[in-house]
């Protein structure tokens, strides 16, 4: 309402980022696939940038979607880490969470573990 604000408060730093980012298979007549991320200040306790947004390619399975996903919401994970870091913050990690484990497998150890 306008009556409760939002206040980002860096006082103390932003020592954890947290991603959460996940994807809807198939969802759109055309069968593209949805995605939905959310960062997470983890001093701060709030949801400081959400996003969603429909794929632009299809994909084969919920796997392909997932990874669609995480590459699509990518450049928002690097660009709020380095926006923070240009305002003098220093974060100590950027952590993705992530409801797949195949996806999962994949990101952290690439296509050889397929």
């Amino acid at each position: 309402t306008k009556h409760l604000h939002l206040v980002l408060n860096a006082e103390g730093g932003l020592s954890v980022f947290k991603w959460y980012i996940d994807a809807s298979f198939a969802t759109h007549p055309d069968f593209r696939s949805y995605t939905g991320g959310l960062l997470i200040l983890e001093d701060k306790g709030g949801a400081v940038i959400s996003q969603s947004l429909k794929q632009k390619v299809n994909s084969r399975s919920s796997i392909e979607a997932e990874l669609i996903g995480v590459d699509d919401m990518m450049v928002k994970v690097v660009w709020t880490t380095n926006f923070a870091k240009i305002q003098g913050l220093r974060p100590e990690r950027t952590t993705l969470f992530q409801d797949n484990d195949a996806t999962i497998i994949l990101e952290s150890k690439g296509i050889g573990s397929w």
